[in-house]
């Protein structure tokens, strides 16, 4: 469960600025047995703020990066390990394997490809040229 808050603004000095707001956050863990995996104590659990130069240009400048995490709690259990290693193994199989489009551990399937395709690439590279005056 997520509670989130987005704002953007862009100064006359031309310079962007962004907050990310996540009052509240929970992780809960359904199979086998339900439990609360990470809970936020406070609110906000989280606050990211970036202040970004020039959003024309391709090349990502950030004047100012802030990001504030509240207490959290964390609860772990020989269920929660368990399938937590079963992701890794998945993951490492995966990387490993020549077909990331599908790996299975376990009777479970997990596709990689686009995640490690992407990767690879610089975000400022996925955006394309420049916006036309």
């Amino acid at each position: 469960r997520l509670h989130v808050l987005m704002t953007d603004r862009v100064t006359a000095s031309g310079l962007q600025t962004s907050e990310l707001l996540v009052r509240r956050l929970q992780l809960d863990m359904q199979t086998p047995s339900p439990m609360v995996v990470l809970a936020s104590e406070r609110s906000p659990a989280l606050r990211l703020a970036i202040t970004r130069e020039d959003i024309a240009a391709r090349n990502i400048s950030l004047r100012r990066v802030d990001l504030q995490l509240a207490r959290m709690e964390v609860t772990a259990d020989d269920a929660l390990i368990l399938e937590a290693s079963i992701l890794g193994e998945l993951v490492t199989q995966a990387m490993a394997s020549k077909d990331l489009d599908s790996t299975e551990v376990s009777g479970r399937a997990l596709s990689l490809w686009g995640a490690v395709e992407r990767a690879g690439v610089p975000y400022n590279l996925t955006c394309g040229g420049p916006p036309q005056p």
